[in-house]
C-alpha cells in the first residue's frame, strides 16, 4: 500500500504518518492488487478536512471528512472506507460467482 500524505496550511509529525499509516493498512486485505492512497489534510480555522482518494487497480474513492480532531477525522474516513470498499468487494466477489454458476451450466 502507497499512502501519501499532503497537508495545507497544518504541520504533520511522525506519530501521526504512523497512525494514518496503521489505520490506512487494515483497508489493504479489502483491495484487488495495491492500492494507492493520497490523504490531503487541511485546516480552516478550528476545523480540520480530510480528503482522501484511494485508487486501486479496478475502482477509485473519494471520501472528505471534517472533524475539530485530526484523528478523528481519519478515524471516521477509514470507517467509511472500509464499509464502501466492503460493498464494492462483495459486488466484485457476487458477480464472479454468478459467471461460474453460468459457465456451469
Amino acid at each position: 500500500m502507497i499512502l501519501t500524505i499532503q497537508s495545507v496550511h497544518v504541520k504533520v509529525d511522525k506519530a501521526f504518518e504512523d497512525f494514518a499509516n496503521e489505520k490506512f493498512a487494515k483497508l489493504e486485505k479489502f483491495f484487488f492488487g495495491e492500492p494507492t492512497i493520497h490523504l490531503i489534510i487541511k485546516k480552516e480555522r478550528f476545523t480540520f478536512i480530510v480528503e482522501s482518494e484511494v485508487k486501486s487497480k479496478t475502482d477509485s474513492i473519494f471520501i472528505k471528512e471534517t472533524s475539530e480532531d485530526l484523528s478523528t477525522c481519519v478515524t471516521r474516513i477509514v470507517e467509511k472506507l472500509k464499509n464502501k470498499v466492503s460493498k464494492l468487494h462483495e459486488k466484485k466477489i457476487d458477480i464472479a460467482h454468478k459467471s461460474e454458476l453460468k459457465n456451469l451450466t
